[in-house]
């Protein structure tokens, strides 16, 4: 919508809308409402998303870019397209990781350092829910835009190349001892880049992680003479976790 934001009194898209009939700028607003209001059937759900879909298009085509006018000199503000993507790390018994490093990568060599700068607005681990961390993406840095003129013509921003492949690496911890996490990496593709990255939406991609369990953590010991081992015999301080894992 034209001039609307998702929150604030002023442009907010449900604050700002006033119940004074005169309130002409938000017209818009409260036809999008009645529209959905109006949906009855599969196909007219299909349709009001196409609608939408357009319109959002050519809205953000026309505020790409905002102009702040000064009689010294003009500020300007690019408005590009995000994408948000939810990561959510468990074990493969179903239980919560939130100890873990959440490495992005890209390129042919998965190489954190092969991002385009500027892909990244902002990151948010929940706070009841650790193994939930949110990730907000500028989606045009991130797959690459032409570039972004002024009306005279004059390039604000250069064309910016984007990356074609995108990857992560997960580092969960513990990584070692007798229960540990495996850690995890997908190599970057288009593929990932393409489905976890979509403008103007959120992506959930839950991960699981191999949890292991060494075969030392729990072990029984024969008698002697049918008493018990001496403490030195019976001592388990030193016990290593070993290759062994319990189940194989």
């Amino acid at each position: 919508m034209k001039g609307k934001a998702h929150s604030n009194d002023d442009m907010g898209v449900m604050r700002s809308v006033k119940k004074d009939l005169s309130d002409t700028k938000s017209a818009e607003t409260v036809k999008a409402i009645f529209d959905c209001i109006k949906v009855k059937s599969t196909s007219d759900y299909t349709s009001l998303i196409s609608k939408f879909a357009t319109e959002t298009a050519q809205v953000q085509k026309e505020e790409l870019l905002e102009v702040e006018k000064s009689i010294f000199k003009n500020r300007y503000f690019i408005h590009d397209r995000f994408s948000q993507i939810i990561f959510k790390i468990k074990d493969s018994e179903g239980f919560a990781i939130t100890d873990f490093d959440l490495v992005l990568t890209a390129g042919a060599k998965s190489d954190p350092n092969h991002l385009p700068e500027g892909f990244f607005a902002d990151r948010q681990q929940n706070r009841l829910n650790r193994e939930t961390v949110t990730y907000f993406f500028n989606y045009d840095i991130m797959n690459g835009c032409a570039a972004v003129k002024n009306a005279k013509g004059e390039e604000i921003r250069a064309a910016q190349p984007g990356t074609t492949m995108l990857g992560l690496e997960i580092r969960p911890r513990p990584n070692a001892g007798f229960v540990r996490y495996m850690p995890c990496k997908i190599n970057a593709s288009k593929e990932l880049l393409d489905k976890a990255l979509v403008p103007n939406s959120t992506t959930l991609l839950e991960i699981t992680l191999q949890r292991v369990v060494s075969n030392e953590v729990y072990r029984n010991e024969k008698l002697v003479d049918n008493t018990m081992p001496t403490k030195k015999q019976g001592d388990f301080s030193k016990t290593k976790p070993g290759d062994g894992i319990l189940g194989e």
